[in-house]
């Protein structure tokens, strides 16, 4: 079982230090994206949003066109900057990766849960 993996079990377990832990040996470069990216998420988990957001920063900078860490971003953004920003980073995960049905899924969410049941329908018509 390689690094990547362990850590995924460990996040399974609820070993979140474990996993952290893991994710920070198995980080081959600065920008490396998998790694960095689980990383990003136990820092999600464990309501570190300010760390989450740092890490997609350092993948985004070496991988521009990569769909998955604008849609943390997204998450991340949806916690601390709000839902305009959130909705700009999934249509940027968007623009990355059309058939990722994820970044529609949390815009509809987020439009319907603020009563915008327009925009919502739209989202989920252009998801289709």
């Amino acid at each position: 079982m390689d690094r990547l993996e362990l850590a995924r079990e460990l996040i399974a377990n609820g070993n979140y230090a474990g996993a952290l832990r893991e994710y920070e040996k198995a980080q081959q470069s600065p920008g490396d994206e998998q790694a960095l990216c689980g990383k990003a998420l136990v820092y999600i988990i464990t309501s570190r949003s300010n760390e989450a957001a740092e890490c997609m920063r350092a993948v985004l900078k070496q991988h521009p066109g990569a769909s998955y860490p604008h849609g943390i971003m997204g998450m991340i953004a949806e916690d601390i900057t709000g839902q305009e920003n959130a909705i700009n980073c999934y249509d940027s995960m968007i623009q990355a990766d059309p058939s990722e049905t994820a970044p529609y899924v949390r815009k509809a969410q987020m439009f319907l849960y603020n009563g915008l049941e327009k925009e919502c329908s739209d989202t989920i018509r252009e998801c289709a």
